[in-house]
């Protein structure tokens, strides 16, 4: 089958939706010789800045010449992105391969009575598979929706866990209130493993530490990050900064050199989070697409663009928190322009983006599409504005692919 048909067939499964529990995902994977058993894996758990954080794990591992796995989500073009070797995207043909392999499994399994594996699943079990057969070094791993049932929580002993925040998101899963979301979250904390948090973390969810370590019976740590990294950064959002600190940690834990991780802090770049692609009017492009993420995007434009008056393109999820995050765009938004796309479905309509916006800023407009979006955007603002298009990842791949940035070699490796 081709790597084409085998796509479809993936993408057919996101009607399974999200699963939390491991018996698919163990059952899969066994029928795989248990790849994930293969690996030397640093698993990286919390809210917001997991991806920034493993991929300044992935450059200083490069610059340690260490062969290196990393598997984070969502992607902006295809899964292929999601699963990385050296930095560099498993391949159509790897990919073919693994696919094929892992839906005859598929077969097995569910024959024998296992529950058909969701996309997300198929998409683990395929990353681990790949690292295993490419003899990596080491595996940066990204929780999904994190927690103890989380698919990529079958690694028995990592060599660390680290947490990037913990904040709202996912509460339907996880529970409303921020102790609640901090049980789950330290779910991927193992017995006698390294357990690195910054020290706002630490402070603010130390009952519910506390829990995980009588619950698993004692970890190692926890190893509290204190600082922000000082050194240089591609990025200059606000959250880079500390994300830079947790894998400079995780670095030297690990043996790491100060020169490789400096070289590889500074080189790393993770496109589609304050990632500015364009100038007159500048064109900043942000997949926050939580209210904690957005309450980090505005901190980093306020520190970034005192004067200059700020344009959002906006769209957003159904199943987040939609008022929230609009508020805190329509506090410091000149224009609201929200938007949506007809192949997906995940994302609210502009228009009732736009309804739920109009109590919030005092120029609302929703657009048809991003070439829409785009224009007014631009016939808004001036040279010396911003345009900040935000709200999720399906948002950023749409004025990527519009602004001509989808094949540019600098940050598609």
């Amino acid at each position: 089958m081709s790597f084409n048909l085998l796509n479809q067939k993936l993408n057919s499964f996101i009607n399974l939706g999200t699963r939390l529990g491991l018996d698919s995902i163990y059952a899969l994977l066994a029928e795989l010789g248990s790849p994930q058993d293969k690996l030397q894996v640093v698993h990286i758990g919390g809210t917001n800045g997991k991806g920034s954080t493993v991929c300044y794990l992935e450059y200083i591992a490069l610059e340690s010449r260490v062969k290196c796995g990393a598997y984070t989500s969502p992607a902006l073009l295809t899964f292929r992105e999601n699963i990385r070797v050296n930095n560099k995207w498993i391949t159509k043909a790897q990919a073919t391969e693994g696919l094929q392999i892992i839906f005859d499994a598929c077969e097995k399994i569910v024959a024998s009575g296992i529950a058909q594996p969701t996309q997300f699943e198929i998409e683990t079990a395929l990353a681990f598979w790949f690292f295993a057969k490419e003899q990596c070094d080491i595996v940066f791993l990204e929780t999904g929706l994190g927690g103890a049932l989380d698919a990529t929580n079958v690694v028995k002993q990592p060599i660390c866990v680290a947490f990037t925040n913990i904040d709202y998101d996912h509460m339907n899963e996880f529970g409303k209130s921020l102790k609640e979301i901090a049980e789950a979250e330290f779910g991927i904390i193992k017995k006698d493993v390294p357990t690195y948090l910054h020290v706002d973390q630490y402070i603010d969810f130390h009952h519910a530490l506390e829990a995980q370590r009588i619950k698993v019976g004692g970890f190692n740590g926890p190893f509290v990050v204190h600082e922000k990294y000082s050194g240089k950064l591609r990025s200059s959002s606000v959250y880079a900064a500390y994300n830079a600190q947790m894998a400079k940690a995780i670095s030297l834990m690990l043996g790491y050199s100060k020169k490789s991780i400096q070289n590889g802090l500074a080189k790393a770049d993770w496109f589609g989070r304050f990632s500015i692609v364009a100038n007159n009017p500048t064109i900043i492009l942000d997949g926050a697409h939580n209210t904690p993420a957005i309450h980090s995007l505005i901190s980093s434009l306020k520190k970034q663009y005192r004067k200059e008056k700020l344009v959002f393109i906006v769209g957003i999820y159904k199943d987040k928190d939609i008022s929230g995050m609009l508020s805190a765009i329509g506090k410091v938004a000149s224009k609201i322009i929200t938007v949506s796309i007809d192949d997906v479905i995940r994302l609210q309509t502009a228009a009732n983006l736009a309804n739920i916006a109009n109590k919030l800023c005092s120029s609302i407009v929703a657009s048809s599409d991003m070439t829409h979006a785009l224009d007014l955007a631009k016939a808004s603002a001036t040279k010396n504005d911003i345009i900040v298009i935000c709200g999720s990842l399906s948002i950023v791949a749409a004025a990527a692919k519009e602004l001509n940035l989808l094949g540019v070699d600098k940050w598609i490796n």
